[in-house]
């Protein structure tokens, strides 16, 4: 059975909306025509510029960056290994989507926390918001947005 660290199971809206204030925050720029104004198209969920129109989307240049798995799953994803609490079979289950999907995913975030160097300073602070005394002291709305903070970061490369 699995049991998340996070109060509540978040649903995809408000990870978009903590993802999207994330994104706006780092800021934007367009991979088309450099400039630096967009709109927000709710309807589509993606960044427009302002200048030449192209959209991008929410996970692009993140650790979700192509996949088509809605962004709540990452990030309860994230909570389970960072718990350690479960098989990659349990969390499939969980979902109920094809192994090899979640399979996948539990192998880009794994590698992305090994990547990332344990020792960093984001790592410590996802980690501290898993262990079991310090959950009530933390409300999900904190623990989620380091989670969506972590998760929109850049693929680490191999090198």
């Amino acid at each position: 059975m699995i049991e998340l660290s996070l109060n509540e199971i978040p649903n995809e809206k408000k990870c978009i909306d903590i993802l999207k204030l994330i994104r706006e925050e780092k800021g934007f720029i367009c991979k088309k025509c450099k400039h630096t104004q967009f709109y927000w198209k709710s309807d589509k969920n993606e960044f427009e510029c302002k200048n030449c129109k192209h959209r991008t989307s929410l996970k692009v240049g993140t650790v979700m960056h192509r996949s088509k798995l809605p962004i709540h799953y990452w990030v309860i994803t994230l909570d389970i290994i960072l718990s350690n609490q479960c098989t990659v079979k349990e969390i499939q289950t969980f979902f109920n989507v094809r192994y090899q999907t979640i399979y996948n995913l539990h192998q880009t975030i794994s590698t992305q926390l090994t990547r990332s160097n344990v020792k960093t300073l984001e790592y410590e602070v996802i980690k501290k918001y898993t262990t079991t005394e310090l959950v009530k002291y933390f409300n999900n709305e904190e623990k989620l947005k380091n989670y969506l903070e972590f998760l929109s970061k850049p693929l680490i490369e191999y090198h």
